[in-house]
């Protein structure tokens, strides 16, 4: 049986057992590093997308400029 019965499915039954699973929605995790160097910002990041059941292999993802 599904949490919302609206289309959006965040949560899910399993056999009786909450299984916490994003499946209409995506979230990651990860670190990552600003580097200012007078005009310039650098920004370096590593990411590892996850539906909080899995984790998928990072992506690396480098910016120059303020992040929004």
């Amino acid at each position: 049986a599904d949490w919302f019965n609206d289309g959006l499915t965040v949560f899910q039954y399993e056999n009786g057992v909450r299984k916490y699973q994003l499946n209409d929605l995506a979230a990651d995790f990860g670190v990552g590093m600003y580097i200012n160097m007078g005009y310039l910002l650098l920004n370096f990041q590593f990411a590892w997308p996850t539906d909080l059941y899995t984790t998928r292999d990072y992506q690396f993802h480098f910016y120059i400029g303020p992040a929004f």
